[in-house]
């Protein structure tokens, strides 16, 4: 019972911060609104990218641009506020195995 207790006070306190930093977040900055991964391809096409250029997404969210842009180029940055977010796309980038991209956490 009590082993319970303290997992349940654990997932309580990290849901509350993670929470909180999303509120923070949210009001700092604007909402994450994920783009469609149709739109993501075309803005992908329209941008041209050349295996030389190096790509900056501001407000990364997920990371879904940065990982799709960063198999046409030399080098994809995402900055992001959102420690949540930030997170996500560092677990998606690790997963994918992608080497040329770096994620930053912090506000523009």
């Amino acid at each position: 019972m009590y082993f319970f207790l303290i997992i349940f006070g654990i997932f309580y306190l990290a849901l509350m911060v993670y929470m909180f930093y999303t509120v923070y977040a949210t009001v700092s900055g604007a909402p994450f609104v994920p783009s469609m991964k149709i739109r993501v391809k075309k803005m992908i096409e329209l941008a041209n990218l050349q295996p030389s250029d190096r790509t900056i997404d501001l407000g990364s969210g997920d990371g879904r641009i940065t990982l799709t842009a960063a198999k046409y180029c030399q080098q994809s940055d995402g900055v992001e506020i959102n420690p949540g977010l930030y997170w996500i796309s560092r677990l998606r980038q690790k997963i994918g195995g992608v080497k040329n991209i770096k994620f930053t956490r912090n506000s523009l």
